[in-house]
């Protein structure tokens, strides 16, 4: 595992496949965080990952710098299709099972909050935030606030003043 400086790992925080798990700076994974991805996560800096999420699956993840996941959110890069011919549970060899796989991009300042679902092949736009106990399963556009199951662009966010705030925090951390 590549650890980046300031980050921390708190000690029940469970990663899986350390080797395929790349950790920029000033990131913090709370306790009880669940990581395990067969082609691995690359996590840049400022990122936080609240307490009880889950990110698991066959396919990659990126958590792009200054992004975020609220407690007990779940990012899938794999699925189980039930259609009803074709064996599941991963007890079941992958050739009688049908499996969607694909990476899941969490854009630079994006945020999902609390119990939110991301499933696979989808990227949160630059700045979008998924409100509270949303289900995701097709990507979101760049610094809208979305909500809900189905999911819905109830709002925007202010692009300029982020993106102002984040140069006066880089120039404070260099000065």
């Amino acid at each position: 595992m590549k650890l980046g400086l300031n980050s921390t790992v708190y000690p029940n925080a469970k990663i899986c496949y350390p080797k395929l798990v790349e950790i920029g700076d000033n990131v913090i994974i709370d306790d009880f965080v669940f990581i395990s991805l067969r082609n691995g996560i690359k996590i840049g800096n400022y990122v936080h990952i609240g307490v009880s999420s889950v990110i698991t699956g066959r396919a990659e993840v990126s958590l792009e710098s200054f992004s975020g996941l609220s407690s007990g959110v779940r990012l899938f890069t794999s699925t189980e299709l039930f259609d009803g011919d074709n064996l599941t549970n991963p007890t079941i060899p992958s050739c009688f099972r049908k499996i969607k796989s694909g990476p899941i991009v969490i854009s630079k300042h994006a945020v999902i909050c609390a119990n939110s679902v991301i499933m696979p092949n989808v990227t949160i736009g630059e700045g979008a935030v998924i409100g509270a106990q949303s289900f995701v399963t097709k990507s979101v556009e760049p610094w809208g606030i979305y909500q809900g199951s189905p999911l819905k662009r109830i709002k925007s966010r202010n692009m300029t003043k982020i993106l102002e705030m984040e140069k006066e925090l880089l120039y404070f951390k260099e000065n």
